[in-house]
């Protein structure tokens, strides 16, 4: 099914402010220009990739949801997401990763 995006208040468990409006910024950029913008020189932002990065983000939280609330009997599920963010930092994207879908799935526990 559709993942939900996840909520800005979520994303903020993990990246700071000032970044998550950086990538919000260089999408909302490059669909204005119809060019492709980059945070750094692996990371190229369209201006799908926050709809993207938010809606893997919501797959990852609602998965870990869906675990620890034991709605799945194997408590296992599989988030067919890409990437899966787990290099993306607090303050920017590493290697070419935006949001770390990883740490926005398990912050959610918290």
């Amino acid at each position: 099914t559709d993942s939900e995006a996840a909520a800005i208040a979520d994303i903020m468990r993990v990246h700071n402010y000032d970044y998550i409006t950086s990538v919000m910024q260089a999408a909302s950029t490059s669909a204005e220009t119809k060019v492709v913008t980059h945070l750094d020189s692996d990371t190229a932002i369209s201006e799908a990739s926050w709809e993207a990065a938010t809606r893997a983000a919501g797959c990852a939280t609602a998965a870990v949801d869906r675990v620890w609330a034991q709605d799945t009997p194997e408590r296992k599920i599989f988030c067919p997401i890409r990437p899966p963010g787990h290099h993306a930092g607090a303050n920017g994207p590493v290697n070419s990763v935006q949001l770390d879908n990883a740490g926005n799935g398990s912050a959610s526990t918290l």
